[in-house]
């Protein structure tokens, strides 16, 4: 007999209560027409890295099973990155999830480990998040970088408004300053 259907047994759903290594255990679960009394999930490591931008905190989620370092932004280069490490020889994951108010990318994202391009990462987009999965495995420490081609504004919005400001304040006294001078040129 052929199997069918999607190959979904079970969703399971459930919410931290913190960041930090959770063990999830599954009991009485049968496979393959047995029961198993004892089904352990690997431990995950889930961590919320805040970027402080103006007023705002954005919240970057990684999900993985290996160490995930604090995640820096680099604005001027629409980029995140962080260092991934674990045991030698042992294969592991991370997914972030970036919100798109901090870093989009409508273009297309690029992925780069340890120096060379990345390219069989996994890609999940709605209207707010973006979530980017990516496997490795160790030699050593893996170095990942992630670039969008959008990102919030170097400037906070009124920095950026007032040298907008002095020019048009400084080009009306030019403008009124010009037409005195006429003026006077006119009638001695």
């Amino acid at each position: 007999m052929c199997p069918s259907g999607d190959g979904v047994l079970a969703t399971l759903t459930f919410n931290t209560i913190d960041v930090g290594i959770y063990t999830l255990n599954l009991y009485d679960v049968k496979l393959a027409n047995k029961y198993l009394h004892q089904y352990p999930i690997p431990k995950y490591v889930f961590n919320d890295h805040v970027i402080g931008w103006e007023d705002d905190n954005y919240h970057i989620f990684t999900v993985s099973n290996s160490s995930v370092s604090p995640v820096r932004l680099y604005q001027l280069h629409c980029m995140l990155q962080f260092v991934a490490s674990g045991s030698s020889g042992t294969t592991a994951f991370c997914n972030m999830t970036i919100p798109k108010a901090l870093l989009s990318s409508p273009q297309g994202w690029l992925v780069i480990m340890d120096g060379m391009i990345y390219e069989t990462f996994a890609l999940t987009e709605n209207d707010t998040y973006t979530v980017i999965g990516s496997k490795y495995k160790f030699e050593s420490e893996r170095v990942i970088s992630i670039f969008g081609t959008e990102v919030i504004p170097e400037f906070p919005t009124p920095i950026l408004l007032l040298p907008l400001l002095l020019l048009t304040v400084l080009m009306v006294i030019f403008v009124k300053l010009r037409k005195q001078r006429q003026i006077t040129l006119r009638n001695p």
